[in-house]
């Protein structure tokens, strides 16, 4: 309290100390009723000087800029006592008819039907200025706070879980959703492409059903414009096997392994490529490297 010190005689300050906090609430209410009285009685003045022809608009700022508002009986001037900060509320609050506006403000709570996690409705009692500004925009709208039912009748379905609701046409290259939706292969892709990061769950399902279906990594790794390395990881992430085949090298892994080959054993090559050292090094075979021999004593 050092700030206030300054403004309020230590006296007065020792004697809340000692009040409860019912009281400490009433002395609060007190003040803000007086707010409220003195915000009417700086907006008849207000009203007095417009009607003189006074030029107003550099007091338009902070409280100034409801005072007109409070001349006119448009916003209760307890509300914007209570919620000056809170523009969206006080303008949701000035549609209101002027007898709904001091309950709801007396009140300090509003009644707000949401979908709970289990997907039905739920209602809570939320104290006023805590609503945010999507929140007041869904429940004080048309001149009107909506009711419970009313709020109700506006919350989405809930989503029904269902099981085998997509399949892919490998024929035709689309995702079947549903019974009649058809999703190209390629849009999706094109889509997933766009944004190169993490996996999605979606992208992971697909890669993975594209799999199960019998497609190779290379046709995978063409269709989704991921790497053969990312794919296969979401694959192994996944407890898929994939068997170990020459033909499902692809043209990088080739050169990376002849690249290394000179420098490196089998063993750190497959764990590079996560692949098994047996495979590797059937396939050094296959590509037929040898490792240049060390220079003899005679030779040097």
């Amino acid at each position: 309290m050092t700030g206030i010190t300054a403004y309020v005689p230590s006296g007065q300050l020792l004697e809340l100390t000692t009040m409860s906090t019912q009281q400490l609430r009433g002395e609060l209410a007190k003040i803000l009723q007086v707010s409220a009285k003195q915000l009417i009685y700086l907006a008849a003045v207000w009203a007095e000087l417009e009607r003189r022809g006074e030029d107003m608009s550099e007091l338009r700022s902070g409280m100034g800029q409801y005072l007109p508002m409070i001349a006119a009986g448009t916003i209760d001037a307890e509300a914007v006592v209570r919620h000056a900060g809170n523009k969206t509320l006080l303008k949701a609050l000035a549609t209101l008819p002027a007898s709904q506006q001091r309950a709801l403000v007396a009140d300090g709570h509003i009644r707000v039907i949401e979908m709970g996690a289990g997907g039905e409705p739920v209602e809570r009692l939320l104290p006023l200025g805590s609503l945010r500004s999507a929140e007041v925009k869904r429940l004080i709208r048309g001149g009107r706070v909506l009711s419970a039912d009313e709020q109700r009748a506006e919350l989405p379905d809930p989503v029904t879980p269902s099981t085998n609701w997509w399949h892919i046409d490998h024929d035709a290259g689309h995702l079947v959703v549903g019974r009649t939706r058809r999703i190209p292969l390629a849009d999706i892709m094109q889509a997933i492409s766009s944004s190169r990061g993490r996996f999605s769950p979606a992208e992971r399902a697909l890669i993975r059903e594209m799999y199960q279906q019998g497609e190779t990594l290379s046709e995978i790794t063409r269709k989704t414009g991921r790497s053969y390395l990312s794919v296969r990881r979401v694959l192994q992430r996944d407890g898929l096997s994939m068997p170990e085949r020459s033909d499902m090298y692809t043209s990088e892994e080739d050169q990376l392994i002849r690249d290394l080959y000179s420098t490196e054993t089998a063993d750190a090559i497959a764990a590079r490529l996560q692949r098994t050292p047996g495979a590797i090094r059937a396939r050094i075979r296959q590509l037929g490297l040898r490792k240049p021999r060390k220079a003899t004593a005679e030779q040097m």
